[in-house]
C-alpha cells in the first residue's frame, strides 16, 4: 500500500499584478496602434499577442491591465476596451500629465498603494528590513515578498513615485485623493467588476460615429480577379455606408486614370505577382500613378509584392496577413488618414 502523501500544487493568489506597469502599457499600446484604440475582440487580441485566450498568459495580461486601471475588461469579456486613464498614459498632453497618470496607475492595486503609503516620504530600508516591514504590514505571502518588492520598486521608479538621492531610494508623497482597487483572483470564473472599478471615477465611454466625408464622391475598386481581399473591402465599405463601384481589369489593359472626384483602390493580388516582375507592368502603373495624383491606393494583398520600386512604396499598402480583422483595421486606418471617412467622438 502506498502511504506517500499526495503532492498537490498550491495555487498562489497574489492579490496584485504579477508584472510591472510598463509591460501592461506595452500590451495596451498594441490595442491602440493595431485597433485604433477601439474595443477589440478577445480572440483578435490574443492573436495579436501571439497567445491563446485560454492560456494563463492571456489571463495574467488582462488581469494586470485591469489591476493598473488600463481596462475594465476581465478574462471572460468578449471585448477589451481601454480606459480614460490608459488613453491619457498612451497619449499624454504634457509631461506633467504623463507622470501624474503613471503614478495613479502604479498605486491603483490596493497592496501596491499600501506599500507606497507605508513608506511615504521615507527612505526605503535595507532588503531584509523591507521584507520584514512588508510581511508585517501588508498581506503578502512570504514566498512572494521578493517579487512584490521588485515590482513595486520598478513601478515606483518608472512612475516617479520613487526617487533616488545619495545612492538611496525614497518614496515620494502620494496624492491622498487617489483610490485603490482590490485585485481579483486569477482562478475566479466570476469576476466582480467592482473590485477594480472605482465607483466614483468618471471613465468616459465614447460611442464613435463613423461616416463618409465629402472629399470624394465614391470609392472605385479596380482589381484583376475576385479575391478574399476584395470581398473584405466591399464588406467594410458597405458597413461604413460608403458608395463604391467596381472596375475589373486585365494586366494587359492600359491603366487609364479615373475621375479625380473618385478615390481609387487598386487591388494588386496574387494573380499580378508574376507581372510585377515585368518592367512594362510598372511602367503602366507609373503612368497611372503620375496622372492620378493623390486619389488612389494600390493594395498588395497578403504581401505578394515583395519587390516594389522605391518611388511607389508610399503608394502601396502591403497586407502582411489574410486575417479578416487585420485587413479591416489596416484599410480603416488608411481611410481615416486620407480623410475619406470622419469619426465623431461626441
Amino acid at each position: 500500500m502506498n502511504n506517500k502523501p499526495n503532492k498537490t500544487r498550491k495555487r498562489v493568489f497574489r492579490g496584485y499584478p504579477n508584472d510591472v506597469l510598463e509591460k501592461s502599457i506595452l500590451d495596451a499600446r498594441d490595442i491602440q496602434e493595431q485597433n485604433l484604440g477601439m474595443a477589440i475582440r478577445k480572440k483578435a487580441l490574443a492573436k495579436l499577442w501571439g497567445i491563446s485566450v485560454n492560456s494563463s498568459n492571456y489571463t495574467s495580461k488582462i488581469n494586470n491591465m485591469r489591476g493598473y486601471g488600463l481596462t475594465t475588461a476581465t478574462k471572460g469579456s468578449d471585448f477589451i476596451e481601454l480606459t480614460r486613464l490608459c488613453n491619457e498614459i498612451l497619449v499624454p498632453h504634457t509631461t506633467e500629465q504623463y507622470y501624474r497618470v503613471l503614478r495613479e496607475a502604479s498605486s491603483l492595486p490596493k497592496k501596491f498603494s499600501e506599500f507606497y503609503r507605508l513608506l511615504e516620504d521615507k527612505k526605503i530600508p535595507s532588503v531584509e528590513n523591507l521584507k520584514r516591514i512588508v510581511v508585517q504590514n501588508i498581506d503578502v505571502e512570504k514566498d512572494l515578498v521578493d517579487e512584490f518588492i521588485a515590482i513595486t520598486k520598478q513601478n515606483g521608479v518608472f512612475s516617479g513615485l520613487i526617487s533616488e538621492a545619495d545612492e538611496s531610494l525614497f518614496v515620494e508623497n502620494i496624492d491622498s485623493n487617489s483610490d485603490s482597487f482590490e485585485f481579483e483572483s486569477e482562478s475566479s470564473s466570476n469576476v466582480n467588476q467592482q473590485n477594480f472599478e472605482n465607483e466614483d471615477s468618471n471613465i468616459q465611454r465614447f460611442q464613435p460615429t463613423i461616416m463618409p466625408s465629402k472629399k470624394y464622391d465614391q470609392i472605385l475598386l479596380k482589381y484583376f480577379n475576385e479575391t478574399k481581399t476584395l470581398s473584405i473591402i466591399k464588406d467594410l465599405l458597405k458597413l461604413l455606408k460608403i458608395s463604391y463601384s467596381e472596375s475589373p481589369v486585365s494586366i494587359s489593359d492600359p491603366l487609364v486614370p479615373e475621375n479625380v472626384s473618385d478615390y481609387c483602390i487598386f487591388i494588386i493580388d496574387s494573380d499580378a505577382g508574376e507581372s510585377s516582375k515585368d518592367i512594362q507592368f510598372w511602367m503602366q502603373l507609373g503612368a497611372y500613378l503620375s496622372q492620378s495624383k493623390e486619389n488612389y491606393l494600390f493594395l498588395s494583398s497578403f504581401g505578394q509584392l515583395v519587390s516594389v520600386p522605391d518611388i511607389y512604396k508610399d503608394k502601396i499598402l502591403k497586407l502582411q496577413s489574410s486575417d479578416n480583422e487585420y485587413i479591416f483595421v489596416q484599410l480603416l486606418k488608411h481611410l481615416i488618414e486620407m480623410d475619406i471617412i470622419d469619426i465623431n467622438l461626441s
